[in-house]
């Protein structure tokens, strides 16, 4: 089942049963340049979405984000471990890019739940994973297309890959970090320099951090102009919906 409102010539609502409602964007995979996709979660087991990536050829270029379901810091029961630790290791197997044709980069982002998924002629942003499972949900949820202007979508999709470079910053320790440049200079260098060699080492450590914190903070920035452009973008759908509910009034009042 499949329930479109047209919101204008470039954005309209879907409310799908039983399939894919991204589709439209399906549709445009195989003579698309670039694929941009941004998800929760994949298919555990199963491949039909996954085997449209496996068609790609050499010139397509593809990003994938996905978080990692069932992954956590911590955890309560060596079944939630070794359960995490298969996940882990099959979404690692399933989006490794060396087994893709495609020019193909895979980021994993432990902080991200949205769900857009778009090429260069559309985009999707709603509640369904790029995920096989994904069409047997029965709930219906209004879903955006936008045809036109992808440029926010794919501002989105950059920040979510940088922050998704910047998970090794947060397990930084600087005294690990001085204490494997140390062994790494002693090992090289001469015994009766050992002091020096562990200056050199505290020194580059720290310096190591600073820049990293320097990174962060830019990043932060940027996040939060591509959030407030985010909102601008949903802010002008809610205008476009408002008037096309004055509209709806208007014709059943006549």
């Amino acid at each position: 089942m499949r329930n479109e409102i047209k919101i204008n010539d470039d954005v309209k609502l879907i409310m799908t049963n039983d399939e894919f409602r991204y589709s439209e964007v399906l549709d445009t995979l195989e003579k698309a340049t670039f694929v941009r996709i941004v998800t929760y979660n994949i298919s555990a087991e199963s491949k039909q979405l996954i085997e449209k990536i496996e068609n790609f050829k050499e010139d397509k270029d593809v990003v994938i984000i996905t978080n990692i379901p069932a992954r956590f810091k911590k955890y309560t029961s060596s079944y939630a471990k070794n359960r995490a630790k298969k996940t882990i290791a099959n979404y690692i197997d399933k989006l490794n890019p060396e087994k893709y044709d495609a020019n193909m980069r895979t980021f994993f982002n432990f902080g991200n739940h949205s769900k857009i998924i778009m090429t260069d002629a559309v985009a999707y942003i709603g509640s369904a994973n790029f995920s096989d499972e994904s069409k047997k949900n029965n709930e219906e949820y209004p879903e955006i297309f936008q045809d036109l202007d992808l440029s926010i979508c794919e501002e989105i999709i950059t920040y979510f890959k940088r922050n998704s470079k910047l998970e090794k910053f947060s397990r930084f320790d600087v005294d690990n970090k001085t204490s494997e440049l140390f062994e790494e200079y002693a090992s090289a260098g001469n015994p009766e320099k050992i002091d020096s060699y562990a200056q050199v080492a505290a020194q580059n450590a720290s310096d190591i951090q600073e820049n990293l914190i320097t990174e962060i903070y830019q990043t932060s920035l940027d996040g939060m102009k591509v959030i407030k452009k985010t909102v601008n973008f949903l802010l002008s759908i809610l205008k476009m919906l408002d008037k096309k509910k004055a509209v709806n009034t208007n014709v059943d009042n006549t």
